[in-house]
Protein backbone atom coordinates (compact mmCIF):
# COMPACT_ATOMS: atom_id res chain seq x y z
CA UNK A 1 0.00 0.00 0.00
CA UNK A 2 1.69 2.83 -1.04
CA UNK A 3 0.12 5.31 1.37
CA UNK A 4 0.57 3.53 4.53
CA UNK A 5 3.14 6.16 6.08
CA UNK A 6 0.68 8.22 5.61
CA UNK A 7 -2.04 6.48 7.25
CA UNK A 8 -0.19 5.42 10.03
CA UNK A 9 1.36 8.80 10.62
CA UNK A 10 -2.62 10.37 10.73
CA UNK A 11 -3.67 6.97 12.91
CA UNK A 12 -0.66 7.81 15.47
CA UNK A 13 -2.66 11.44 15.71
CA UNK A 14 -5.88 10.24 15.96
CA UNK A 15 -4.71 8.21 18.84
CA UNK A 16 -3.32 11.16 20.80
CA UNK A 17 -6.05 13.21 19.87
CA UNK A 18 -8.01 10.23 21.70
CA UNK A 19 -6.12 9.74 24.33
CA UNK A 20 -6.30 14.29 25.56
CA UNK A 21 -10.30 13.82 25.18
CA UNK A 22 -10.15 10.36 27.44
CA UNK A 23 -7.61 12.18 30.06
CA UNK A 24 -10.44 15.17 29.85
CA UNK A 25 -12.80 12.81 30.82
CA UNK A 26 -14.96 12.37 27.64
CA UNK A 27 -15.72 9.49 25.60
CA UNK A 28 -16.29 10.27 21.96
CA UNK A 29 -18.54 7.45 20.81
CA UNK A 30 -17.95 8.10 17.06
CA UNK A 31 -14.77 7.52 16.39
CA UNK A 32 -14.81 6.96 12.25
CA UNK A 33 -13.23 8.45 9.46
CA UNK A 34 -16.17 10.96 8.32
CA UNK A 35 -15.11 12.50 12.25
CA UNK A 36 -11.52 12.85 11.52
CA UNK A 37 -10.45 16.38 9.94
CA UNK A 38 -7.24 17.14 8.01
CA UNK A 39 -6.29 20.10 8.13
CA UNK A 40 -2.58 21.59 6.09
CA UNK A 41 -2.42 25.16 6.57
CA UNK A 42 0.19 25.62 7.69
CA UNK A 43 1.06 22.56 8.98
CA UNK A 44 -0.36 18.91 8.44
CA UNK A 45 -2.81 18.84 11.10
CA UNK A 46 -4.82 15.93 12.70
CA UNK A 47 -8.81 17.52 13.97
CA UNK A 48 -11.12 15.34 15.58
CA UNK A 49 -15.00 16.47 14.79
CA UNK A 50 -18.61 15.67 15.78
CA UNK A 51 -18.64 15.18 19.39
CA UNK A 52 -22.63 15.08 19.19
CA UNK A 53 -22.48 11.48 20.48
CA UNK A 54 -19.87 12.52 23.46
CA UNK A 55 -20.42 11.89 27.04
CA UNK A 56 -18.50 13.73 29.61
CA UNK A 57 -18.10 12.27 33.09
CA UNK A 58 -16.70 13.32 36.14
CA UNK A 59 -15.15 10.17 37.51
CA UNK A 60 -14.65 6.25 36.54
CA UNK A 61 -18.21 5.66 38.46
CA UNK A 62 -19.79 8.29 36.26
CA UNK A 63 -18.25 7.38 33.22
CA UNK A 64 -19.99 4.62 32.96
CA UNK A 65 -23.03 5.40 29.67
CA UNK A 66 -26.35 3.77 29.29
CA UNK A 67 -27.27 5.07 26.18
CA UNK A 68 -26.75 3.63 22.81
CA UNK A 69 -24.63 6.49 21.09
CA UNK A 70 -22.61 6.38 17.99
CA UNK A 71 -22.51 4.61 14.20
CA UNK A 72 -23.62 0.98 14.11
CA UNK A 73 -20.60 -0.63 12.04
CA UNK A 74 -18.20 1.07 14.65
CA UNK A 75 -19.85 0.44 18.44
CA UNK A 76 -18.75 -1.58 20.73
CA UNK A 77 -20.21 -5.02 21.51
CA UNK A 78 -21.07 -3.45 24.71
CA UNK A 79 -23.08 -0.51 22.88
CA UNK A 80 -24.93 -2.17 20.49
CA UNK A 81 -26.31 -4.77 23.00
CA UNK A 82 -27.46 -2.28 25.58
CA UNK A 83 -31.15 -1.12 24.07
CA UNK A 84 -32.04 -4.99 24.39
CA UNK A 85 -30.04 -5.20 28.00
CA UNK A 86 -32.27 -2.51 29.00
CA UNK A 87 -35.54 -3.70 27.68
CA UNK A 88 -37.26 -5.15 30.86
CA UNK A 89 -39.41 -7.77 29.02
CA UNK A 90 -36.15 -10.06 27.66
CA UNK A 91 -34.57 -12.70 30.00
CA UNK A 92 -31.38 -10.79 30.39
CA UNK A 93 -33.05 -7.95 32.02
CA UNK A 94 -31.72 -7.58 35.82
CA UNK A 95 -32.31 -4.13 37.52
CA UNK A 96 -29.53 -4.93 39.39
CA UNK A 97 -26.68 -5.12 37.03
CA UNK A 98 -25.50 -1.75 35.58
CA UNK A 99 -25.07 -2.45 32.06
CA UNK A 100 -23.36 0.27 29.78
CA UNK A 101 -20.18 1.38 28.40
CA UNK A 102 -16.93 2.71 29.22
CA UNK A 103 -13.81 4.93 27.44
CA UNK A 104 -13.05 0.93 26.33
CA UNK A 105 -16.23 1.36 23.21
CA UNK A 106 -14.13 3.86 21.76
CA UNK A 107 -10.73 2.04 21.50
CA UNK A 108 -13.04 -0.57 19.47
CA UNK A 109 -13.90 1.93 16.90
CA UNK A 110 -10.46 3.17 17.00
CA UNK A 111 -9.86 -0.48 15.92
CA UNK A 112 -12.69 0.15 13.29
CA UNK A 113 -11.03 3.26 12.38
CA UNK A 114 -8.19 1.96 11.41
CA UNK A 115 -9.30 -0.37 9.21
CA UNK A 116 -11.66 2.03 7.67
CA UNK A 117 -8.67 4.57 7.04
CA UNK A 118 -6.36 1.45 5.09
CA UNK A 119 -9.51 0.07 3.39
CA UNK A 120 -11.66 2.69 2.79
CA UNK A 121 -14.63 0.32 4.30
CA UNK A 122 -16.01 -0.34 7.55
CA UNK A 123 -14.89 -3.37 9.02
CA UNK A 124 -17.51 -5.05 9.98
CA UNK A 125 -20.33 -3.88 7.62
CA UNK A 126 -23.26 -6.34 6.42
CA UNK A 127 -26.00 -5.45 4.09
CA UNK A 128 -28.25 -7.70 6.66
CA UNK A 129 -28.07 -5.56 10.30
CA UNK A 130 -29.46 -8.38 12.02
CA UNK A 131 -26.00 -10.75 10.87
CA UNK A 132 -23.70 -8.04 11.95
CA UNK A 133 -25.31 -7.55 15.24
CA UNK A 134 -24.57 -11.50 15.61
CA UNK A 135 -21.44 -11.20 14.20
CA UNK A 136 -20.28 -8.78 16.52
CA UNK A 137 -22.09 -9.80 19.83
CA UNK A 138 -21.96 -13.51 19.55
CA UNK A 139 -19.36 -15.52 21.42
CA UNK A 140 -20.49 -18.53 18.43
CA UNK A 141 -19.88 -16.49 15.71
CA UNK A 142 -16.29 -15.39 13.79
CA UNK A 143 -15.52 -12.19 14.81
CA UNK A 144 -13.05 -12.02 11.79
CA UNK A 145 -13.39 -13.96 8.80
Amino acid sequence: MENLVSCLSIFREILCSVQVIHTHHVTHYDLKCDNVFLDFQPDPMVILGDFGECRMFVNEEDEVCLRNLGTDYIKSPEMLQLTIAAKKETNEYDRRRRVGTTRLSDIWSLGCLLFELLTGEFLFYHEDWVHFYLRVTSLNEDLVT
